[in-house]
């Protein structure tokens, strides 16, 4: 072999090469984009995380925040600032019991204790047993329609959920009617010691469902009442009461469809807690959320790379072509220009099958390789391997023809 063939030859080994890597590169980056987006966007990856703060935990202790003087406004304003933010589905709920004071004469199953030793227990405050009970916020009583599941009596009106001093109002679940009747009043501590009456205005169906955070739950145990607001001028007189009770407000449950709206939320939740001063565990929130950095791959970015790599690809296959051609050129004779276009045109069709191959091998080479990093499931891995080794086959079997073909020409010049 001369140095001008042996210079063709390396010549279309290194434009095989490079176009080969050039799209098994773009491949790969495209795989991992899109597994990214599809990842983050599954909606079987939907939930819901509780929002807390680290007060007590490490730092600052609850006591301290309460004795700052404006405690109260950083937690109504981080309270507007969640339910106003319209990038985050912010349910405000909270399983808070309600310690009946008093001789119980109700089953176990509405205690909110595992065992008999819960009920009616002797404290200087009197007789106490604590009941399960739930607050919910205006608006995820309004999505769960539970007007509609009434027994008998009424729902909760607008004014029920501005926090009084004298009665709050409890709608209670169906077990509760064997020990309650319809505006029947008793007394209870809520938030520690805080003594409050309660008045019964209705009961719910049995087997009534509630939907909260995403989390299915029937209320036929339950005692369910306002997470109450406070007007401006309750948040002027400062107690500890009041406290305890807006931080129930801020502490309450964001829902996601999927991980990216997850991600958004900590997020959201992150630049409340700089705005406000509440500190909430964000190491929590990032916990129930694996945190996905899409600028690494952004997918837009990616299908771009992956188009130029193509179209570098089709170049370089045209590069290719012409080497072929003057290789061709220079070893082989035509009888006419015809028959030297039906053999190009056969090399042309066998290139072009290549490149569909080729593409192929490189993109499943990069699926698997991407796989292999934990992004795939076992049963998902093997799917390469037959296809690249069919593919392979294919291209050994395409080669042979284009030799027979050569062969067939040089016989015929004989």
């Amino acid at each position: 072999m001369d140095l001008k063939k042996l210079k063709l030859c390396f010549l279309e080994l290194v434009v095989l090469i490079i176009t080969f890597m050039i799209i098994f590169i773009t491949n790969l980056i495209y795989s991992v984009a899109w597994t990214n987006k599809s990842y983050i966007e599954n909606e079987s990856l939907g939930g819901s995380m509780s929002l807390s703060s680290t007060y007590d935990l490490y730092g600052e202790s609850l006591n301290d925040f309460y004795n700052k003087e404006d405690s109260l406004n950083i937690l109504n304003n981080t309270y507007v600032e969640l339910i106003n933010n319209e990038k985050i589905n912010y349910q405000e709920f909270a399983e808070q019991h309600l310690t009946f004071i008093g001789d119980y004469k109700g089953a176990l199953s509405l205690v909110d204790g595992y065992d008999e030793s819960f009920i009616n227990q002797e404290t200087k405050g009197g007789i106490i047993t604590p009941l399960k009970s739930v607050q919910i916020g205006q608006k995820e009583l309004e999505n769960n329609h539970l007007e509609e599941y009434l027994s008998e009596g009424q729902t909760f009106s607008k004014d029920d959920y501005t926090f009084s001093d004298d009665t709050i109002r409890v709608i209670m679940g169906h077990n509760y009617k064997e020990i309650f009747k319809l505006h029947d009043k008793f007394s209870a501590y809520y938030l520690s010691e805080n003594k409050i009456e309660c008045e019964v205005i209705g009961f719910y169906k049995e087997n009534t469902n509630l939907n909260l955070a995403g989390n299915d739950g029937v209320v036929d145990d339950y005692i369910v009442f306002p997470l109450f607001n406070l007007s401006e001028s309750q948040l002027s007189e400062k107690d500890f009461y009041k406290f305890l009770l807006l931080t129930n407000k801020v502490e309450g449950f964001i829902c996601y469809e999927n991980l990216r709206e997850c991600n958004v939320a900590i997020d959201e939740i992150k630049r409340i807690e700089n705005k406000t001063g509440y500190k909430y565990n964000i190491e929590a929130l990032e916990f129930e959320c694996p945190n996905f950095n899409e600028n690494i791959l952004e997918y837009d970015i990616s299908l771009i790379v992956s188009i130029i790599g193509i179209i570098v690809f089709i170049l370089f296959q045209i590069l290719l072509f012409l080497l072929y051609r003057k290789k061709i050129i220079n070893t082989l004779e035509f009888k006419s220009k015809k028959e030297c276009y039906i053999y190009m045109s056969k090399i042309l069709l066998i290139m072009l099958f290549e490149v569909v191959l080729s593409y192929s091998i490189s993109a499943h080479i990069s699926i698997y390789l991407f796989s292999l990093l934990g992004y795939s499931d076992a049963g998902f891995i093997y799917l390469p391997y037959m296809n690249s080794i069919i593919a392979l086959t294919l291209i050994i079997i395409v080669k042979l023809i284009f030799i027979k073909i050569k062969k067939k020409y040089k016989k015929e010049e004989g």
